[in-house]
């Protein structure tokens, strides 16, 4: 840390992980560390992307649960933990000591950009499975926009592998309609893939991908641009974008710094985080 700093508030980010997530880790504990030893009054953690956030639980025998141990290691070192879209809620239960604020890019991001770029009145708002459905349905009601949802199924003898996705709610009202598809990662875009082509064959004129954390790992990059029915995907900064951006022309980036300005405005303050968590 290059600076005198006694008192007051330490806020320390820990930037999208583009390489070895054990590095990545180290690094911010040693950052940690660093906030600690100049004696702040508290250190605020904010984690645009949480480590092994998909590993929150067990799948088969002898697995890690990884995000665990990440939470574990981190209650009580720091005072605040700041993150987005956890992949799973839970998460902040982990944390026993330190008080943890799950903020969502769909009030920021989502919301705004859709308002701005379409007529609301030709869109649906599509959940990619079940476990969207929810998220999917609080957007598409402040939006007042008709929803629907994709079921998935996976093969299980093999990671990231869809077999089949089929709309299994709101099928009569695609026809015609501008398709936004919305989740919180994008890892090797086959199970989106997957779920736009299904939206294709029920007369969708547009497909529209939008996602908080875009990993793009593997194939992702390929698939999406080859996909002929998915015409714009949109991914916040959570993750760097650089490379994506130059190997896929229909990616389009929204930088979250405003909303990170915004949360640490509030708490340098002394306000409350609660008016970010309403969607409106």
């Amino acid at each position: 840390i290059n600076a005198e700093y006694m008192g007051g508030s330490s806020f320390t980010t820990k930037d999208g992980i583009t390489r070895s997530i054990s590095d990545a880790f180290v690094e911010l504990r040693n950052a940690i560390d660093a906030c600690r030893r100049s004696n702040p009054e508290r250190i605020t953690l904010i984690i645009p992307n949480f480590f092994f956030a998909r590993q929150d639980k067990k799948t088969d025998s002898r697995e890690p649960i990884s995000a665990s141990w990440v939470a574990a290691d981190l209650d009580g070192n720091v005072d605040r933990v700041i993150c987005l879209d956890l992949h799973a809620s839970q998460i902040q239960g982990m944390f026993h000591r330190t008080p943890v604020d799950n903020l969502y890019a769909m009030a920021f991001v989502l919301i705004p950009w859709v308002r701005a770029n379409f007529p609301l009145d030709n869109i649906v708002m599509v959940s990619p499975d079940q476990g969207r459905a929810k998220v999917t349905k609080k957007i598409a009601t402040v939006l007042g926009v008709p929803m629907a949802v994709i079921e998935k199924i996976r093969n299980y003898e093999a990671a990231n592998v869809v077999e089949e996705s089929k709309v299994v709610e709101g099928s009569e009202i695609l026809n015609g309609k501008i398709a936004i598809v919305n989740d919180d990662i994008i890892d090797t875009a086959g199970t989106m893939v997957k779920a736009c082509e299904a939206l294709i064959q029920y007369g969708v004129t547009k497909v529209v991908v939008m996602a908080t954390h875009g990993l793009l790992n593997g194939q992702a990059l390929q698939r999406l641009n080859q996909s002929q029915c998915i015409s714009k995907i949109i991914v916040t900064d959570s993750v760097p974008q650089e490379k994506h951006l130059r190997d896929c022309p229909k990616l389009q980036v929204i930088p979250l710094a405003d909303m990170y300005a915004q949360v640490i405005s509030r708490l340098s303050g002394g306000y409350s985080l609660s008016s970010m968590f309403d969607v409106h």
